[in-house]
């Protein structure tokens, strides 16, 4: 079962609370009712779910049925409800968390050995311990960090020159076979992927470019367009993902997915209903993809590069 990543809105924070409650319940079982209870009334007085920057995934209902927090490059929190346990839910917010929000610490209950081992599954080791937990509650407290991977951040047009690169690069290395005609394909490129052109679109506000970054080396990227921004309008509450590109060296690890859950999450925090794509008839393994990740085929669409006619299928995926 794949998972979307969302943004959960303030009508959904009562439901975290009783997520958190009856994750808590079932998998917590060093702490007693009293202090369940006690933990609860904290969470309501420090108001903790608006000191992090949250995201979630939903149930089949569509109530929230896990979510985690974020502060910098620490993970505050990560719950689900006892129902989502074993759905691949978790494993969903915390790649999310690593992906998109380039986490690198989190905490974790030293009695809780399931928790551990989960982190230590992707990468994060123990680096101390502490006595209480920041509440000063007598709950010992393991500190865990992963070496810094994959992180996703905005681009702007500082990152021209990189993001030129970087398209032709990813662009050259996904297509170059598929076409006809060289000179077309060179043609092509040389205008789409121009610095005065990414120029331009990185100063229009409906268009939203991303990279996934090794380091300091970009190693691939998403471009998101909004409005009238969408290559083929769909409504405002449509977005689209033009193009979402990752270095060969670097496939097969995630980074694709990483990128697409993040232009989702974005689309979805902004009040968006719908997030679709283009994708070439005959590049199967991306078809294959998109389904995997809850895409639809819905349409077709054609166009010349030169005197070579293409079609792409039009994949959409409610938020």
């Amino acid at each position: 079962m794949e998972h979307q990543i969302g943004i959960p809105t303030p009508a959904d924070h009562p439901r975290l609370l009783e997520v958190w409650e009856a994750s808590v319940r079932a998998t917590h079982h060093f702490v007693s009712e009293e202090e369940v209870l006690h933990l609860k009334d904290l969470i309501i007085e420090q108001q903790l779910f608006h000191h992090s920057e949250m995201f979630c995934v939903r149930d089949p209902s569509g109530k929230v049925g896990g979510f985690a927090g974020v502060s910098g490059d620490s993970l505050d929190m990560l719950f689900l409800h006892p129902s989502m346990i074993g759905t691949g839910a978790g494993r969903a917010l915390l790649q999310y968390a690593i992906a998109a929000r380039g986490v690198t610490r989190v905490d974790v209950n030293e009695q809780n050995e399931h928790a551990r081992e989960f982190y230590e599954h992707f990468g994060f080791e123990v680096t101390g311990r502490s006595d209480t937990d920041d509440n000063g509650e007598p709950f010992p407290i393991l500190h865990m960090k992963r070496h810094r991977g994959i992180t996703i951040r905005k681009i702007t047009v500082a990152d021209l020159e990189a993001l030129s690169d970087v398209s032709n690069h990813t662009y050259r290395e996904a297509f170059f076979e598929a076409y006809n005609d060289d000179t077309a394909f060179e043609a092509y490129t040389r205008e789409l992927f121009a610095p005065e052109r990414l120029k331009v679109e990185l100063a229009n506000p409906d268009m939203e470019f991303y990279f996934a970054m090794n380091g300091a080396q970009p190693v691939g990227y998403v471009k998101l367009n909004l409005g009238n921004a969408q290559t083929i309008f769909r409504g405002n509450d449509a977005a689209e993902i033009e193009r979402i590109y990752v270095r060969q060296a670097y496939q097969n690890q995630k980074i694709g997915e990483g990128l697409l859950h993040h232009a989702a999450a974005t689309a979805q925090g902004k009040g968006l209903k719908m997030l679709w794509l283009s994708v070439w008839e005959n590049n199967d393994r991306a078809i294959r993809f998109y389904t995997h990740h809850s895409f639809q085929k819905f349409v077709t669409h054609q166009y010349l590069i030169g005197n070579d006619l293409q079609t792409d299928i039009l994949m959409k995926i409610d938020l």
